[in-house]
């Protein structure tokens, strides 16, 4: 008899207890996933327009391996009331696009919409400019991929002026953070960080890191893309990294001998009475040393020089050098001939380097071609400069005898210089002082601002 009265009372309290959880679980929800969903993203909207200065946003590329790097971007949220529609302003600092230098600004503005698509999804739905750069295929990157960056992202979560996204396309995690200044600002201050970097860029690398150390150990680093790439234990790290308005952050956080850090910001020092660029973490143990930035700019600016000018502009050992492989030229090219004036710093390609121009005749008209030697540039010591051959550019290979002309000028590196002008600069060798260059600053059009003599 106590058995069945156990089982009645094991029964009854079996069906109060489900009883309990179906009310429980009718009051948890009290709309449907549908709605709930919809709440979130007019929540994740509001949040998005909320922010009187926008937001930083840590945009990583290159697909999912992030192949590149990061690109300092900020985007500001707002009501086009005019229009009746929604609008993103994005503003992107760049290495190189259509002819715009390492370090440009490229702004943008599109239509955007927080869509449902497996969670509230932001996604930019018309043309902008920036994100069209990152999306458009190029020939290096598989086929369609582009620069692997997506323009459609799920939102995952909001805590601490922080809006944490997902890359639908190749799922790359990455930030926003709320700006406390405006765009503008936070943009400029990490255009210091680029041109302190951007003269040693060559494709996007930046080769001025001079090493890492971390609690006084050397470490020998160097850069792909936005990448820096160090040994440890024998394996090999690849890391990331964007620019910010203080210095650089890192995608993952970074742990050598012992000592963790993400961030390093810019820190000036000065010694033996040369001030140094170096990036620091918070706690002062890993400091990343960068080489002094160039005297002038090489790198976004294009530069003339003119051996064969009536009055000298150049050494007659220069000269001779140029005349030399203009022969060769002709002699190699059906009578092919080199202008009179060779581009040194920023090429038509975008790159760094030297840039000779060779023409010929054919049915009447004048034809050519642009021949491209990269280079890289350095400070060695106080007011020098050094030049160092980097790699063949455009058609250097097929007119690689004109490559005596580029050795000669790496020969007789580092280089003093005397300011003969805003836009004149006169190089003299420090091997030899009987040879000596003077460049001219090229407008858009390839003229000089400052007349020759």
């Amino acid at each position: 008899m106590n058995i069945i009265k156990n089982i009645i009372l094991l029964s009854g309290l079996t069906l109060l207890l489900f009883a309990c959880e179906n009310k429980e679980d009718q009051t948890i929800f009290t709309k449907s996933s549908t709605e709930r969903v919809n709440d979130l993203i007019k929540e994740y909207n509001q949040i998005l327009k909320s922010s009187e200065h926008g937001w930083a946003l840590e945009y990583y590329t290159g697909g999912s391996n992030i192949s590149i790097g990061g690109y300092a971007t900020t985007l500001k949220f707002y009501d086009d009331n005019e229009n009746n529609s929604e609008k993103v302003e994005s503003y992107f600092i760049i290495h190189y696009m259509n002819g715009k230098a390492f370090g440009s600004p490229l702004n943008g503005t599109s239509e955007y919409s927080i869509i449902e698509d497996g969670g509230p999804t932001l996604s930019i739905d018309t043309y902008n400019e920036a994100f069209h750069y990152f999306s458009t295929p190029i020939k290096q990157a598989p086929k369609g991929m582009g620069r692997g960056m997506d323009t459609e992202f799920l939102i995952t979560k909001y805590e601490n002026d922080t809006i944490y996204l997902k890359g639908k396309q190749y799922g790359i995690e990455m930030k926003m953070v709320k700006l406390k200044e405006p765009a503008v600002d936070y943009m400029e201050k990490t255009k210091t960080i680029w041109d302190i970097l951007v003269p040693y860029a060559v494709y996007g690398a930046l080769p001025g890191f001079q090493g890492l150390t971390v609690n006084n150990e050397f470490i020998q680093v160097k850069t792909e893309s936005l990448k820096l790439v160090y040994k440890q234990n024998d394996k090999t790290y690849i890391e990331p990294f964007i620019l910010t308005n203080k210095g650089l952050k890192f995608y993952r956080k970074q742990t050598i001998n012992g000592i963790s850090f993400q961030e390093l910001n810019l820190k000036k020092i000065t010694k033996d009475n040369k001030t140094l660029n170096v990036f620091e973490s918070k706690d002062g143990k890993v400091k990343l040393n960068v080489q002094s930035p160039l005297p002038f700019n090489l790198m976004t600016n294009a530069w003339g020089i003119f051996p064969n000018h009536t009055t000298p502009v150049v050494s007659d050992l220069f000269k001779q050098k140029f005349e030399y492989v203009d022969k060769e030229n002709s002699k190699q090219n059906d009578n092919e001939k080199l202008i009179n004036k060779m581009r040194f710093g920023l090429t038509p390609n975008g790159t760094t380097g030297l840039t000779f121009a060779s023409q010929y005749t054919e049915n009447g008209s004048t034809k050519g071609h642009l021949i491209i030697f990269n280079l890289s540039y350095s400070v060695p010591t106080d007011n020098t400069i050094g030049v160092k051959f980097k790699s063949n550019g455009g058609k250097a290979v097929e007119y690689s005898h004109l490559k005596p002309m580029v050795s000669f000028i790496e020969k007789n590196s580092p280089y003093t210089y005397e300011r003969q002008g805003s836009k004149v600069i006169k190089l003299i060798s420090t091997k030899n002082p009987d040879v000596w260059f003077t460049i001219y600053q090229l407008k858009s059009d390839g003229s000089p601002y400052q007349k020759l003599p």
